[in-house]
């Protein structure tokens, strides 16, 4: 993808995540609140990452999710909250990112959002990092 495209997406993300409603408290402050969640499912463990980036499916579907909605916040209690959206193939990436616990939250309509805690750590060698980073989103709300 071309480095304006890219810019463009993220630019035109960030203004629609402006405009919508966010939790206010607790485990999910700061992250934009869909009309439609009801159901969160979370992620089973703790990866370590050495970067943000990875992969978002469904396996009922069989397919690779494009659009869904990816947010960090943090390190630790760090209030910043880092979006991406996935593409046509499923693929996310977030840019460099300090070391720490994050929060992440994936969302998109007609699925369940998952939440979860992962763990950058840039020092990580490949062999000792939890992998490439899946997740599998769950149809309905």
């Amino acid at each position: 993808m071309r480095p304006w495209i890219r810019w463009a997406l993220l630019v035109s993300t960030f203004f629609v995540a402006l405009g919508q409603e966010r939790f206010k408290t607790g485990e999910l402050k700061g992250f934009i609140k869909a009309p439609t969640e009801h159901i969160i499912e979370r992620l089973e463990k703790i990866p370590a990452l050495q970067k943000v980036e990875g992969f978002v499916g469904s396996k009922e579907l069989d397919q690779p999710l494009e659009g869904v909605l990816i947010e960090i916040r943090g390190p630790g209690e760090t209030e910043t909250v880092r979006m991406a959206k996935s593409n046509q193939k499923g693929h996310f990436r977030f840019g460099r990112m300090p070391d720490g616990a994050y929060t992440i939250k994936l969302t998109l309509n007609g699925f369940r959002s998952v939440v979860g805690a992962i763990a950058v750590q840039r020092s990580l060698k490949s062999s000792e990092a939890g992998g490439a980073f899946r997740i599998y989103m769950l149809s309905g709300v």
